[in-house]
């Protein structure tokens, strides 16, 4: 009977079992020996001759649902009395599949018999609801005695997963009084970060006493997710002295500077996707939310970093100026602006190039209006230092610094030095990068000939200069100022 099996010889076993009383054999290690794919057929041959007591039944069906037989699974049922079968072990089988889930059609085989007194119906819908199985959720809803289903637990197993369309529907079909919605809204707020679903919180939000409500974890999952609408709901409907403003902050801070990959951490892509992210939420934080625990320093260098022009005017329009270290937020700007403008000045192909152009523009312009706020609203003790490094960044803030500060602070040779040292070093000798230089250096020297004291600049080198660059409109200040010098 063994060798039969082990060399699949059909012909043999129907001789042995026609010729051999059953009992003489041992069909309790034959059997199990069969119960693999290549011997099926030979599996489905001692099903129809051989008396199901004379085997084990249930090793046969945890093994046929285990690879999905559902030929056998059916024969068994049809077949062999409940009480021989263990059919909450075979339904485990069928439940609990590693990296799967369920297997739907044999649980609803399953199911479709006799037998839920013999199984546990509430685990068996808890895990359709942990594996988001809506389909099997609404038909064992539908199959089942509710006695025998514990919702609640099912709708708290979906809030863990944050299966919005599972709950959803429970909360549309099912008698809400059956659910502690407080605890499964207080589930999906802890839920793994993974399984985060906005949706599903903003559903319960509208079915919970907001008195039961962890207002402060709300916040900081909010800020942490960057989830403007649920920030705002909690502001509009929170006791504010509950509300931890500065932790909340904190949670948007990390991903207004960190977010992303950290390879892309200073590209304006990245820089752009980070803003549009957080600094809504920055502003909404700093206008609903009580300023005084929060770090303001922290709050105006990075929005300087980024060119959030909003968030700089929140900062400096709540906060006292002598909280805020206006000197290193200066200089954060100055690095951002030449980062900005030396990382696309270094495009070395036109169609990179001309594809950039709008981008850099606005991400100079967003720094340069920053510069413009933070200026207008101090003045610095070292103001010859920000003037020389203005003329680098952006027209408009060197003409701000000009207009607004004393000439005789400053010492414009030494800041037309600089400009020249640089002209020299862009233009060198090729034509194309003349006019660069031009383009990025001639407005400037222009701004500070017709705006600034002129006798300490060296006109004879600012001509040359000029020629050299074939500058017209700055030869032509140079020659009016020599005439008005006499």
């Amino acid at each position: 009977m063994q060798n039969a099996c082990k060399n699949t010889q059909l012909k043999i076993l129907k001789i042995l079992l026609s010729v051999v009383d059953h009992q003489k054999l041992n069909l309790i290690d034959t059997v199990k020996s069969v119960c693999v794919i290549e011997k099926i057929q030979l599996l489905k041959f001692f099903l129809n001759k051989v008396d199901h007591r004379l085997y084990d039944v249930n090793y046969v069906m945890k093994e046929s649902c285990k690879f999905g037989w559902i030929n056998i699974v059916t024969w068994l049922l049809d077949n062999v009395e409940y009480s021989s079968l263990n059919v909450q072990s075979a339904t485990n089988v069928v439940l609990y599949r590693d990296f799967e889930g369920p297997d739907k059609t044999l649980l609803k085989l399953l199911l479709n018999y006799p037998i839920h007194d013999k199984v546990d119906a509430a685990k068996i819908i808890q895990e359709c609801c942990w594996w988001d199985m809506l389909d099997l959720v609404k038909w064992i809803w539908a199959k089942v005695d509710h006695k025998r289903l514990d919702i609640n637990a099912a709708m708290i197993t979906a809030c863990s997963r944050n299966h919005f369309e599972i709950v959803n529907w429970m909360l549309l079909n099912v008698n809400n009084n059956l659910f502690d919605i407080p605890y499964a809204l207080s589930t999906a707020i802890n839920a793994d970060k993974d399984d985060l679903n906005i949706s599903l919180i903003q559903l319960l939000l509208g079915k919970t006493d907001h008195n039961l409500i962890d207002m402060a974890a709300l916040l900081q999952l909010g800020c942490e997710q960057c989830w403007y609408d649920v920030v705002e709901w909690v502001f509009g409907n929170a006791n504010p002295s509950v509300l931890d403003i500065e932790k909340a902050m904190n949670k948007v801070y990390i991903q207004w500077k960190y977010n992303g990959n950290i390879e892309d951490f200073y590209k304006d892509k990245t820089i752009d996707y980070r803003r549009r992210n957080t600094e809504p939420l920055v502003k909404l934080i700093l206008e609903k939310g009580n300023h005084n625990p929060i770090d303001l320093r922290k709050v105006l260098k990075q929005g300087c970093r980024y060119g959030s022009l909003d968030v700089v005017t929140l900062v400096l329009k709540n906060s006292d100026h002598y909280r805020l270290n206006i000197q290193e937020t200066v200089h954060i700007l100055f690095i951002e602006c030449d980062r900005v403008f030396q990382e696309h000045s270094n495009e070395i192909n036109d169609d990179n190039r001309k594809k950039e152009t709008k981008n850099t523009d606005h991400a100079l312009l967003d720094l340069a209006e920053a510069m413009d706020t933070v200026f207008s609203s101090w003045f610095f003790d070292n103001e010859q230092k920000v003037f020389n490094d203005t003329w680098k960044i952006y027209l408009d803030v060197t003409t701000l610094e000009v207009k607004r500060t004393d000439h005789t602070m400053l010492s414009i040779a030494k800041a037309m030095q600089i400009i020249n040292s640089w002209i020299n070093k862009d233009t060198y000798n090729d034509k194309q990068e003349i006019n660069n230089g031009r383009v990025k250096y001639e407005l400037l020297i222009k701004l500070i000939l017709a705006k600034t004291n002129i006798y300490p600049v060296d006109l004879k080198e600012e001509f040359n200069q000029a020629c050299r660059c074939g500058s017209v409109d700055v030869v032509k200040l140079v020659l009016e100022s020599i005439d008005k010098k006499g």
